[in-house]
C-alpha cells in the first residue's frame, strides 16, 4: 500500500466491461424522452366492437382532423385491444358514457396494430368531468 499524507491509497476496482454496459443502458433508459401520450375531451359518439377486430373502437364528437396521436394514420379514432387486462372496464365506461351523453377523457399512449390501420390505443377513459382541475 502506498501512503501520502499518512492515509493508504487503494488501487480503484476496475468496473467489468459487461456491468458497465448494463449502467449505461440503465441510465439511457432513465433519461430517454417518454413516449408520446394523448388525449381528447369530449362526448363518445361512437363504440365499435367487432370480434374481427379483436377488441373495440371508440371515436369521440372531435373534429375529424383532431387527434390522440399524431403518429398513427387513423388518429381520430382510439382502440382497446381484447388482450388489454382492462377491457372490460374500458369497454363499461365507453358504453355507459355513449348511453348517458356525459363528457370523457379518453388517454391514449402510442399505436396499436389493428386490421383497419394503426390507431391510438387507449390506455385510460376519465368519466365525467374532474372537480377543481
Amino acid at each position: 500500500m502506498n501512503q501520502a499524507g499518512g492515509q493508504s491509497i487503494r488501487p480503484q476496482k476496475e468496473v467489468p466491461p459487461m456491468r458497465l454496459k448494463a449502467l449505461t443502458a440503465l441510465l439511457l433508459v432513465g433519461f430517454a424522452p417518454a413516449t408520446h401520450a394523448g388525449q381528447a375531451t369530449a362526448t363518445v359518439n361512437t363504440v365499435n366492437i367487432n370480434e374481427v377486430w379483436g377488441g373495440f373502437f371508440i371515436q369521440l364528437n372531435i373534429p375529424l382532423t383532431q387527434s390522440y396521436e399524431s403518429a398513427c394514420p387513423q388518429a381520430n379514432w382510439a382502440f382497446v385491444p381484447l388482450t388489454d387486462p382492462f377491457y372490460a372496464s374500458l369497454l363499461a365506461t365507453a358504453l355507459a358514457a355513449r348511453a348517458s351523453g356525459e363528457i370523457v377523457t379518453v388517454s391514449t399512449n402510442g399505436c396499436v396494430a389493428t386490421s383497419v390501420a394503426p390507431v391510438p390505443k387507449i390506455t385510460s377513459i376519465d368519466y365525467g368531468v374532474r372537480m377543481g382541475s
